[in-house]
């Protein structure tokens, strides 16, 4: 069923490419330094013209990510611009940084809900979030204030 050309081992001119570079290394070599020493002007003037680019598309490309980013990540920025970026117990910065309901109640995961009623909610990281929310599910109040105290 084999082919004439086609050989069995399907890593033959992965093979053959790597001996064939290591053969012939030296005068590769050879030729690629003797091609850009001819035409050094030419290479000097593409990296110019590169480095010129290379500052302008910088201020660009930032503008363009801003633009490309989806929705959802939009609200996420300016959630994080209006709340921060660090856990308002703690101060952590490390970690995942979860947005915490101050009235407690139920609501969706979404930015865009948390960006509708921004003043009712804080940022903590994921452990200050669990633990609240451990106290809160103690039914004796007292008791839960007590541990709370010794914990902090």
């Amino acid at each position: 069923m084999t082919q004439t050309g086609i050989r069995k081992d399907p890593n033959y001119m992965k093979n053959y490419s790597t001996d064939y570079y290591q053969k012939n290394r030296q005068r590769l070599l050879n030729y690629r330094r003797n091609y850009y020493l001819t035409h050094k002007d030419r290479y000097k003037k593409l990296t110019k013209t590169r480095l010129s680019k290379l500052a302008i598309d910088k201020e660009y490309k930032q503008e363009i990510a801003l633009k490309l980013l989806s929705w959802k990540e939009k609200c996420k920025l300016k959630v994080q611009q209006i709340l921060g970026v660090s856990c308002a117990l703690c101060g952590s910065t490390k970690g995942r940084l979860e947005y915490h309901e101050i009235h407690g109640k139920r609501h969706t995961e979404s930015f865009a809900y948390i960006l509708k009623h921004i003043k009712d909610f804080i940022p903590l990281c994921w452990k200050c979030h669990r633990t609240i929310h451990f106290f809160s599910r103690i039914k004796d109040k007292e008791k839960a204030r007590e541990l709370m105290r010794k914990l902090s």
